[in-house]
């Protein structure tokens, strides 16, 4: 019987591990998607403000270094001085990622 305990026991504790977990990735799925949509309104602004001739260059994306840049960093650039300062707060790539701080990483066994 004292066999039967510890299973539940160990059950219980796996169950709330996962509860946890689960909560903790409902929380990120909702930050990416409002993330998501905060970058497809700031894509259809950049896209509004270029002209033609630089809607045609990111169709075809040049490489740059070891890796490509991004699309709305390459209309950030083609756009230069037509953009307000300040209009679009940080860019993508810019190193602030959602969920850069580590915080919720590894509680789960806890």
């Amino acid at each position: 019987m004292q066999c039967r305990g510890i299973l539940d026991l160990v059950k219980s504790h796996l169950m709330f591990a996962v509860r946890e977990e689960v909560e903790v990735l409902r929380e990120q799925i909702k930050e990416l998607a409002e993330r998501n949509a905060a970058l497809e309104w700031e894509n259809g602004l950049l896209r509004s403000l270029a002209s033609p001739e630089q809607l045609a260059q990111l169709r075809r994306p040049t490489l740059q270094g070891p890796h490509r840049t991004g699309v709305a960093t390459n209309t950030a650039r083609a756009l230069g001085d037509r953009m307000e300062p300040g209009l679009l707060g940080s860019l993508p790539g810019s190193g602030r990622g959602v969920g850069s701080s580590g915080s919720e990483q590894g509680d789960c066994g806890h």
